[in-house]
């Protein structure tokens, strides 16, 4: 089971599975109007005050995830809390605020902790790891160069063979040319000789 907190900026809700339907899910709020504007003025809001959460409403999870993804998708505010306009849940997401701000910094304060009470030795394979890693990366950095460096050599040797074998196929060709022109001009001369000597001996 999966629960989560959603925060807008005109409500907070938490959802979680229906489980009398599968296909819903439970939306609940600690005031009625945030679940009005979060879900729709036409949602149905069941009202209990023996719950935790006073007010809840079922469902669909296709029109739900359709309603947060509506939100996400035109959102333009770059700062959240400027985008709150209701004096009271902007006092609530403040406090809420200072305090996920000191979880993150009793995180960062661990962290550093743990970091300086590594033993040097593990510190210094660290770093020697990471020197390792870029002289491999500078390694192969340098082979690489050198293999494009060699095709482009094969390639430069492969055009100046083929512009090579292409001037000589043009020569090899125009000396066929010539000759069968020559070929053609005695042929037409020697036509030309027996012409004259039928005309004659008529």
């Amino acid at each position: 089971m999966e629960v989560m907190w959603l925060l807008f900026n005109d409500g907070l809700v938490s959802v979680g599975p229906d489980f009398s339907n599968p296909d819903r899910l439970l939306i609940r709020a600690r005031r009625r109007q945030d679940l009005l504007n979060i879900c729709g003025s036409a949602m149905e809001v069941i009202e209990d005050a023996v719950t935790d959460y006073h007010f809840r409403a079922s469902v669909e999870r296709k029109v739900f995830a359709r309603l947060v993804a509506e939100r996400i998708e035109t959102n333009t505010c770059p700062n959240f809390m400027v985008s709150v306009k209701s004096a009271a849940l902007h006092d609530l997401y403040m406090r809420f605020w200072r305090l996920h701000y000191e979880y993150q910094e009793q995180g960062r304060k661990a962290e550093t902790k743990e970091h300086a009470s590594r033993p040097a030795e593990e510190r210094r394979k660290d770093r020697e790891e990471v020197r390792q890693l870029w002289r491999d990366t500078q390694r192969h950095i340098a082979e690489l160069s050198m293999k494009i460096t060699e095709v482009d050599e094969r390639l430069g040797q492969c055009i100046e063979e083929f512009a090579g074998a292409s001037r000589l196929a043009d020569q090899r060709l125009e000396e066929r040319l010539n000759q069968l022109a020559e070929q053609s001009h005695a042929a037409s001369q020697e036509l030309g000789v027996r012409i004259e000597k039928l005309v004659s001996s008529i």
